[in-house]
Order: C-alpha cells, then structure tokens, then sequence
C-alpha cells in the first residue's frame, strides 16, 4: 500500500493550499528583489536614473508581467498552450487531422503553393506512402 506522500500518493488540499501561501508570494517577493537589485545596479550607471525602492520594483516587476509576459498559467489569446498526447498514437492522428491539407494549406510534395503552381496542380512526382 502506497503512502501518503510516496510518489503518485495524494497531498491533501490543506497541504497544497499552505504550500501555496507560502510558494506565490515568495516567489513574487524574488522576482521583485531581483527586478530592485538590476536597476538600482545597472540604471543609474549606465543611464543616470535615480535608484527605486521595494515597492516601485513590484509595481515595475507587475507591468513588465502585464506588458511582456501575458496572462499567468499561459495558453490564452492568439497562441493557445498546444495539447499534450499521453500516446504517440493519438499525437500521430492529431498532426495527421491538424495538417491535412498540407503544411502550407494544400501542397503535400513540400512545396509552398504560389501564383506559379496553383494548389490544384498535380505533383511532378509520385510520394511514396
């Protein structure tokens, strides 16, 4: 019989939400400590600015997350988190239903269809399957 915390064992709730109190704002402390640490080292040498304190870090540290990191957890917006396949089998069907009309929309010898070859012409050769 499998223990508690022996891997694939259950960690109950409680647990796991204590480990999150103490995980998220220390890892939201780090980003901010390290954030205070580079710009009061490296702006105020090389570009004259004025050193910032703690909280002018977070505040910093939370606008670059919303203006270049996105959305916590990712696969939102134009570039959803790509499904994951236990089995290359179903990964297989998948690219096979995904790319069905070839990579670039129609052409399966590899060559990308253009105004010089139409997406209905044949391919010069034979692919073997």
């Amino acid at each position: 019989m499998r223990g508690r915390f022996e891997r694939g064992g259950r960690i109950p709730w409680p647990l796991k939400m204590a480990g999150a109190l103490v995980i998220i704002p220390g890892l939201l402390f780090l980003g901010t400590w390290v954030t205070m640490l580079l710009w009061n080292m490296l702006m105020p040498v090389i570009f004259g600015l004025t050193v910032i304190t703690f909280w002018q870090a977070l505040g910093l540290f939370v606008l670059a997350r919303i203006l270049f990191g996105g959305p916590p957890g990712g696969g939102h917006g134009r570039f959803p988190r790509k499904p994951r396949f236990k089995d290359r089998e179903a990964w297989k069907d998948y690219m096979r239903e995904h790319f069905a009309d070839g990579f670039w929309g129609g052409s399966h010898d590899g060559r990308r269809p253009g105004p010089e070859r139409p997406l209905s012409e044949e391919p010069d050769t034979e692919l073997e399957t």
